[in-house]
């Protein structure tokens, strides 16, 4: 949740702005920013505490965060020129647009459908916690199961 949806000072295009850059931000480190096991902590950090980003991105990585996640809707990127300032950032320098939006560009990864990408010991803690949600699994992967029609 952005600071101004936290204030209850509305809610818009900005606000989808700030959620790009938490998704980018936890797709580069693992973690969305101002993450804290206890909710009310992580959002009195989203409104109050300044952002901080690991130094391990790339100069571009860190503009593009800063300026997504920044507690002002009125200073965020985007908010001038919408998308296209985001289009024209350093970050998305080489990225052709026009044959992403006609689906011709290939993924770098294409997960296959008969094999799980869950780890093992996530899985194992997950069966020994919740036996119930999970039928045989040495027999089906988590997504074979998903997609295994129902009788």
């Amino acid at each position: 949740m952005s600071p101004e949806m936290l204030n209850e000072s509305g809610h818009g295009r900005m606000n989808d702005l700030y959620s790009l850059g938490c998704l980018l931000y936890e797709f580069l480190n693992g973690l969305p920013p101002f993450y804290n096991q206890d909710r009310n902590r992580m959002f009195e950090d989203i409104v109050s505490w300044p952002l901080t980003i690991p130094k391990h991105l790339s100069e571009s990585a860190w503009d593009l965060l800063w300026k997504l996640l920044n507690k002002n809707p009125w200073e965020r990127l985007g908010f001038r020129e919408g998308i296209k300032e985001i289009k024209e950032h350093p970050f998305c320098s080489g990225m052709n647009f026009k044959l992403l939006q006609e689906k011709r560009i290939a993924p770098p990864f294409v997960p296959s459908i008969n094999e799980s990408y869950f780890d093992n010991e996530y899985l194992s803690k997950h069966l020994q916690e919740n036996p119930e949600n999970y039928l045989n699994m040495t027999d089906y992967s988590i997504v074979s199961q998903a997609n295994r029609p129902t009788d």
